[in-house]
């Protein structure tokens, strides 16, 4: 099956640049029809057809490309190898669609979001001692983003509403106040600092202590000094801060956020 398929896919790309290098008699082909084909081929082809040309690099990095080709491509397994190898992603067919090997440890998935986005969680073996890394990976563009869980830091993601961004947020505890930064998968802006919110509070880095809803992460956290529980809220959109919820002894009683 995967020999056939590579033979068809090694056909459409000699027709597909046969015609758009044909001077004497060109063929037009509507952007409707090329994006349909595309969106049905292996993601690792789609990456080499950006090469054809501008047009079609733009094609198939649009955000409309790239959730027709999510909803239409087969289910994967994810294989976490040893501290030596990095992070593969391999489908059905035990094709490696992605060697991402910035990722060289141990990973266990933790969860994927209905759009594609998968988050693991494990340790680098390119830093010293038992840090722990959360990982997203958006399975549409097989973009990767890090980050540490650092000692007294929480962290989420999560779908922006109305624009569908994906997001991920962290906060660090800090003498100083509580640092918050932004991560725009897909935005290649890098991390942003995001105002604080107006009170201290305590966080904590474990999964359970965090989900988010329509837009809005929730966050479970214990303000400095009273020691009362809260649920805050961030509007992951407009990247600020909503009304707490006021909690009653979560934090001590092992409380948890689910969604």
């Amino acid at each position: 099956m995967a020999s056939s398929l590579g033979g068809l896919l090694h056909r459409a790309h000699a027709l597909f640049r046969a015609l758009l290098t044909n001077t004497r008699s060109p063929v037009y082909l509507p952007n409707e029809l090329v994006s349909d084909i595309l969106s049905r081929i292996p993601e690792r082809s789609v990456r080499r057809f950006r090469c054809v040309s501008k047009e079609w690099r733009a094609l198939v990095t649009s955000p409309a490309f790239v959730g027709a080709h999510k909803s239409r491509a087969e289910p994967f397994l994810v294989v976490y190898s040893n501290p030596c190898e990095g992070l593969r992603l391999i489908d059905m067919d035990g094709e490696v669609l992605r060697l991402i090997s910035d990722m060289r440890g141990c990973w266990s998935p933790v969860s994927t979001s209905p759009d594609g986005i998968l988050c693991v969680t494990g340790y680098l073996d390119s830093y010293p001692g038992n840090a722990v890394f959360a990982g997203l990976i958006d399975l549409g563009t097989m973009e990767a983003v890090v980050t540490r869980l650092e000692d007294n830091k929480a962290w989420g993601f999560g779908c922006a509403v109305p624009s569908d961004a994906y997001k991920t947020v962290r906060f660090r505890d800090h003498i100083s106040g509580c640092y918050c930064e932004v991560y725009t998968i897909g935005g290649g802006d890098g991390w942003r600092r995001r105002k604080s919110h107006p009170l201290h509070y305590k966080y904590d880095s474990f999964e359970n202590y965090a989900a988010t809803v329509n837009g809005v992460l929730y966050l479970l956290a214990r303000a400095k000094p009273q020691g009362m529980d809260y649920v805050l809220r961030f509007d992951i959109e407009s990247e600020e801060w909503k009304n707490n919820i006021k909690g009653h002894q979560m934090w001590t009683s092992g409380g948890m956020i689910s969604a």
